[in-house]
């Protein structure tokens, strides 16, 4: 009968555990390249450092590919991104938003990302957030760039649903 306590309250316990919502914040620093332009729209190859991390994740750099429509103003941004930790692990995220000001000197930028993947301790979390962004102009298509990220991380619906079975069966088994 202690047995069947146990683990039945180990199982609810790990079921509540991974229900929990991890916030992180995330500040980075780095290049941002004009690597094609087809007017008007630009492909842009973004690569930065992480510079602090608040939150349970230790993300040391992202790079990624983003695609400017410069035939508004703002312009819209969309890409892709992939976050790396110190562990090699690996989060990749949709990005979507707009960019203010000039592009040939400062410009920001603002919007949400989406999770899309993720391998090792991101493979079965979804997420969201927002970000935003800075770009100072080096040299003709160059930028030096600061970016901060912030959102929350959650286990996948499918992997709470199976942590809960799992439960039921271990109180099931033990009867």
């Amino acid at each position: 009968e202690m047995k069947l306590v146990a683990s039945t309250a180990a199982a609810l316990f790990l079921t509540a555990g991974a229900a929990h919502a991890d916030f992180f914040s995330v500040t980075s620093e780095g290049t941002m390249e004009i690597v094609g332009s087809v007017p008007p729209i630009f492909e842009t190859f973004n690569a930065e450092t992480v510079t602090s991390v608040v939150g349970p994740y230790d993300f040391v750099e992202w790079a990624g590919t983003a695609f400017l429509d410069a035939s508004e103003s703002p312009a819209a941004a969309t890409g892709e991104l992939t976050w790396t930790d110190s562990s090699g692990d690996t989060l990749v995220m949709s990005i979507e938003g707009l960019v203010f000001g000039d592009p040939e000197s400062y410009s920001t930028a603002a919007g949400t990302w989406t999770m899309l993947s993720g391998t090792g301790v991101y493979a079965d979390l979804v997420g969201n957030g927002a970000w935003n962004r800075t770009f100072l102009s080096t040299a003709p298509g160059l930028y030096e760039t600061t970016s901060n990220f912030g959102g929350t991380l959650v286990p996948a619906p499918g992997v709470l649903a199976l942590l809960g079975v799992g439960a039921m069966a271990t109180r099931r088994r033990r009867r």
